[in-house]
């Protein structure tokens, strides 16, 4: 095993960064982005000092570094680092060929794409580098599938239903599918649950005696798991939220732990101690992918970490979020320094962990002047009121973009009433919809078709707005808040007897096409 930094455990103390200073920008920071609490730790050198700001749970349960959190995507690095761990070991023949073995070889009869190529010749490291060409499909996470909760092997059949519409190995393409598959390689070689592979192979060893793959087993320890909160800016008040069922994205977004059990992961990567061998700890560090570039800077993707540089000095960092929970962790092997940051605010999570993190790393790294970037005022404010009418804006925008053509005087009627088309609907990755009659979120009078999806991990509402014709938009907004979330082409199509008999839906996240799903009328 790789030996800890003999330079880790001497030298001077460091100096506690949570300073009353720090202490009251982070109060007002709490206040001006509407978040209920942040739990933060560093790792300087040898020293760890940890710190809770808020509440964990309102009215009065303090945020402490043992406060428990989602932590949403930064999952993705223990996933990968198991995988590699396993490969280390030489105990598996099925990994002879390390990280270039093919997915299909150990889950063939599971893992099966719409593209046969990258069936058959998709690999390891082409799941953990966003390589396979795999869209997002975050929609089709169901919490249960077939009458069973949805876990690592039901997610990964479920892929064969799921559009494939990108070049394998071409570029970059975010995949949580990609990070359960490689979750369910690691249980199908071992014959155990991710949740105790990682107990057994990470977080024992690191003494994370706080952290858990199961909401249910969070709830059962005697730490307390913070509650997810909404903003209600028209309200003027918060409002808890639902747990998601963290094994639903599992290795790719399942974790629940603390910031004093995480910061012994960061001390463990910044010191190549055990319990991963010299070759994974090379290999957690070693680019698979280009995540972003520009003219001035390259960002990697490596084991579930994005590497970019600050200040000369390489920094790995991933952020995490479930909708509910956001999270940041950072680590600079050259400053000895890391920050792990958590949240528990559906309204900002991300830029709070994400600005004290920097503003961390930037007071380590003693830069300033036109060398410190002030993070909070490049993020904006994201606050949720400002999100919905940015959305009412942003409507007839979203119609000139996806229905350039579409008649503006004279819209042409729908082939079925609006209460005809109403209905079950189905399809085989995504699930099914219910869509009933109802109002529109934002124009009142004007009827739309909408379906609740409680049922998905990312619980959301689809409503369909007529445009012309049998062409329609469907508004995706999250179902328990009502924030917008994104905005997808319909049209209806009908059999030969006049009657409905599906929805094509044209799928983009984020600009980037997701393919086109037909849901089937099954009533």
């Amino acid at each position: 095993m790789a030996q800890p930094d003999p330079a880790a455990a001497t030298g001077p103390a460091k100096k506690n960064p949570f300073t009353e200073e720090f202490g009251k920008y982070v109060t007002e920071l709490l206040e001006r982005r509407n978040a209920p609490s942040v739990t933060l730790a560093v790792v300087d050198g040898n020293d760890v000092f940890t710190q809770g700001y808020g509440h964990a749970t309102l009215p009065d349960v303090p945020a402490t570094a043992d406060s428990l959190y989602y932590t949403g995507s930064c999952t993705k690095a223990f996933t990968a680092a198991l995988i590699d761990h396993l490969i280390q070991s030489k105990k598996y023949t099925e990994l002879a060929k390390g990280w270039d073995t093919p997915i299909a070889s150990i889950i063939h009869d599971d893992f099966v794409l719409q593209d046969e190529w990258t069936t058959t010749h998709a690999t390891l490291r082409d799941a953990a580098g966003h390589l396979t060409g795999f869209s997002a499909h975050d929609l089709s996470n169901l919490n249960e599938r077939d009458g069973r909760p949805t876990g690592a092997k039901e997610c990964v059949r479920s892929m064969r239903n799921l559009p494939f519409v990108n070049e394998p190995r071409q570029q970059l393409h975010y995949s949580n599918h990609m990070y359960v598959a490689l979750a369910h390689v690691a249980e199908t070689l071992t014959g155990q649950w991710l949740g105790d592979l990682l107990k057994e192979h990470i977080w024992g060893p690191l003494g994370m005696n706080a952290t858990f793959m199961d909401e249910r087993d969070a709830q059962a320890a005697p730490e307390h798991l913070a509650t997810s909160m909404f903003w209600d800016e028209s309200k003027k008040t918060y409002q808890e939220l639902p747990l998601a069922p963290a094994r639903v994205v599992g290795g790719a977004g399942g974790m629940i732990s603390s910031v004093a059990d995480h910061v012994k992961w960061v001390r463990c990567l910044l010191h190549q101690g055990a319990p991963f061998s010299e070759a994974t700890h090379k290999q957690i560090r070693t680019p698979l992918s280009i995540y972003a570039a520009n003219d001035k800077a390259v960002t990697h993707y490596t084991l579930g970490w994005c590497r970019s540089t600050i200040a000369n000095k390489t920094m790995y960092d991933h952020m995490g979020s479930t909708g509910t929970f956001g999270t940041g962790v950072f680590w600079i092997p050259e400053a000895n320094y890391g920050v792990v940051a958590f949240s528990n605010s559906f309204n900002s999570a991300i830029a709070v962990t994400n600005i004290l993190a920097k503003r961390l790393i930037q007071d380590k790294l003693e830069l300033a002047g036109n060398d410190r970037v002030d993070v909070e005022a490049r993020i904006k404010l994201g606050r949720v009121d400002e999100a919905i009418k940015a959305r009412k804006e942003r409507q007839n925008t979203v119609l000139d973009t996806m229905y350039p053509d579409r008649p503006r005087n004279q819209v042409l009627p729908p082939s079925a009433s609006i209460s005809k088309l109403a209905g079950r609907y189905s399809h085989p990755g995504y699930g099914t919809f219910e869509f009933a009659e109802t109002e529109h979120l934002d124009k009142a009078g004007v009827q739309v078709l909408e379906s609740r999806r409680p049922d998905c991990f990312f619980a959301y509402r689809m409503q369909l707005e007529h445009v012309s014709g049998d062409f329609w938009v469907a508004r995706t907004t999250w179902l328990h808040t009502g924030t917008p979330d994104r905005c997808d082409r319909a049209r209806f199509t009908f059999g030969v007897d006049g009657n409905p008999a599906g929805i094509e839906v044209t799928l983009q996240s984020d600009g980037e096409s997701e393919g086109t799903i037909v849901l089937e009328r099954i009533r």
